[in-house]
């Protein structure tokens, strides 16, 4: 029988998923067509909370933390400013793909710790 992860250990993991997601969403256009319109919000609020609120990360450093929550407000607003059925080269004519590439781009920077372990916990 194996052992419950940590709500630490699940942490440390959900960082991972998110940077992991920020390294997709900087690939810009080419992340669109690998998934689709759809796909590439929902890739985003898979990560977030309830109503795409920020649920506390023990794993990441304040300025993780709001590098996130600066590019999840980023993506809301496309989300929001882009109809609900469209082709994903519509899409990526309204420019935001290239704009949500950049802020992925900057919140990469935010998470200079790189990945961290999956199987144990660090503080």
């Amino acid at each position: 029988m194996s052992e419950a992860a940590s709500p630490r250990l699940v942490h440390q993991r959900l960082r991972n998923r998110i940077i992991e997601e920020l390294e997709s969403v900087a690939e810009g256009e080419s992340y669109v067509r690998s998934w689709g319109f759809s796909a590439y919000f929902n890739g985003v609020f898979d990560w977030t909370g309830p109503d795409d609120a920020i649920e506390p990360n023990t794993a990441m450093t304040a300025e993780e933390a709001a590098a996130w929550a600066h590019f999840v407000g980023v993506v809301s607003q496309a989300s929001d400013d882009t109809p609900r059925n469209m082709d994903s080269e519509a899409f990526i004519s309204t420019g935001w793909p290239a704009r949500l590439a950049d802020e992925a781009a900057r919140a990469l920077l935010a998470f200079h710790r790189g990945r961290l372990p999956e199987d144990s916990e660090v503080s």
